[in-house]
């Protein structure tokens, strides 16, 4: 059976309610995959956001405010020489603040390159399998073509999702019980797991849904599940493969203020909303 034909069972399977538009959309990203090269998904050099390894920290943390991104390529003279990429994430792993004298250099992470020809599904077999969130396009004669994120590869298949940069709104934690809470898959990862006091593990994704992503390691259904230390996390639910909401049970009392005073129960107050971080 050719790809056309299937593409052609899956309309009429459609047409006759036998497949959903959503479930038809997906499969046809995923079979373009098969087609589509890098170089036709990827970020194109005159839009890629990057630093000179001789700036300094100050320097990188007024570009990740000014452009909100979360992933800054970082080269020596040109844009063609990419020795390493800096995340956002990581400036506050390390405490970075405004004057640090670090180079750039000892917080950049290792830049991984793929050639602009290769097919996008297998960038992002290799990417998931390398926990890799952004790769480095590289032309024909080896200079900088651009750069592709997993987000970008991901909307491939699902269409557009939105991370917490994407739209500066207020995410909201619904609060269930004082162990249960139901929360936007936009809402930042870190925010998560600072106000309710939980130990998410180490990950490289943004959102709390991001990190659902990385851990299934597949687009997930509504009620899949996983646990991430004490805390089960469900997808609660989903629109377009596009996780809306999560659920988190903890056995322990998730607390919301950031003096430890529990937030109310269900009934006893508003969703709490909490601004976006960079």
């Amino acid at each position: 059976m050719t790809e056309d034909e299937l593409k052609l069972i899956l309309a009429m399977g459609e047409r006759e309610g036998v497949v959903e538009q959503e479930e038809r959309q997906m499969i046809d990203g995923i079979l373009e995959m098969t087609d589509k090269a890098v170089h036709e998904v990827m970020v194109p050099r005159v839009d890629v956001v990057g630093i000179e390894a001789g700036r300094s920290l100050t320097d990188l943390i007024t570009l990740i405010v000014d452009h909100g991104h979360s992933r800054i390529p970082v080269y020596e003279t040109t844009i063609d020489n990419v020795v390493g990429v800096v995340y956002a994430k990581d400036l506050l792993r390390h405490g970075v603040r405004s004057g640090d004298p670090r180079p750039l250099a000892a917080l950049a992470r290792e830049p991984y390159f793929t050639p602009e020809s290769k097919h996008v599904g297998e960038l992002l077999r290799e990417m998931q399998e390398r926990k890799v969130h952004m790769a480095v396009v590289v032309d024909e004669h080896g200079g900088t073509a651009g750069i592709v994120t997993f987000e970008d590869l991901i909307e491939e298949i699902v269409g557009p999702i939105r991370d917490e940069y994407d739209v500066a709104e207020q995410e909201e934690i619904q609060f269930v019980s004082d162990h249960e809470v139901v929360v936007s898959a936009r809402f930042p990862v870190d925010d998560v797991a600072e106000l309710l006091h939980l130990d998410l593990g180490e990950t490289d994704a943004d959102s709390i849904g991001g990190l659902v992503y990385e851990r299934l390691g597949e687009i997930p259904k509504a009620g899949a599940a996983l646990q991430l230390g004490a805390a089960t996390l469900t997808v609660e639910s989903v629109r377009r493969q596009s996780i809306q909401t999560v659920r988190i049970v903890s056995p322990e009392p998730l607390i919301l203020d950031r003096d430890g005073a529990k937030h109310a129960p269900a009934g006893e107050g508003p969703p709490v909303g909490v601004e976006h971080p960079l």
